[in-house]
């Protein structure tokens, strides 16, 4: 049997191995949420703070460090919540963030560009991170001519969320809408769900309506 390393020797070997990986985060791919058409209808995402979107993707703004801090209450170590009271819904497109929050619903009547956004504050554990699942249905109706034809679209994507700190949460564009819209008038049903191991998910839900551009 050969003899045993020194404990110098095998305290290096642990910091070469470790120190080696340390900071690195490997950024999921990106990809569609949704069919591509005149309604820009596409998703990605990134690591925290990511932003992305569907109907135009957003890139992410920056790298947010953890900040170490334990003390969480008990809710806080074991549930995705929403980052506060305006972090999960929809809002006005200012860049690529959240401006004026509109709430879960929203009549889109102005012109101009909305957001479908989520800030959301995720426990340090587990390290890998929490399934989110987000959906949409949305019926459109084209009127043209005298004619009307109406089709329903669903999309569905899971995302990983992690935890990012206490300053900030892991950020989400989830869907990028511009009113009116060139391809028909939108109405659309859409959620946000974590699934929690007792059963007790996390879900808000939502709706928003577009008009038809004339």
């Amino acid at each position: 049997m050969p003899a045993p390393l020194p404990r110098l020797a095998v305290t290096a070997a642990l910091v070469l191995t470790f120190g080696g990986c340390a900071g690195s985060v490997d950024s999921p791919q990106s990809g569609p949420a949704g069919e591509a058409s005149a309604s820009r209808e596409a998703s990605t995402a990134t690591p925290p703070p990511a932003e992305a979107a569907a109907e135009g993707a957003l890139p992410s703004t920056g790298d947010v460090e953890p900040s170490g801090d334990a003390d969480v209450t008990d809710e806080a170590a074991t549930r995705v919540r929403a980052f506060s009271p305006t972090s999960v819904g929809i809002c006005t497109a200012e860049g690529k963030q959240c401006g004026t929050f509109l709430g879960l619903s929203a009549t889109l009547d102005d012109p101009g560009e909305y957001i479908l956004w989520a800030e959301l504050a995720v426990p340090p554990e587990p390290a890998e991170g929490w399934p989110v699942e987000f959906s949409t249905t949305c019926t459109v109706t084209v009127e043209r001519g005298g004619a009307t034809d109406r089709s329903t679209r669903s999309n569905s994507r899971t995302y990983t969320v992690q935890y990012g700190g206490t300053e900030r949460g892991y950020r989400l564009g989830l869907w990028r809408m511009q009113s009116p819209e060139a391809g028909g008038s939108r109405e659309c049903t859409w959620s946000l769900r974590v699934p929690h191991p007792g059963g007790d998910d996390t879900t808000w839900e939502g709706r928003w309506s577009i008009p038809q551009d004339t």
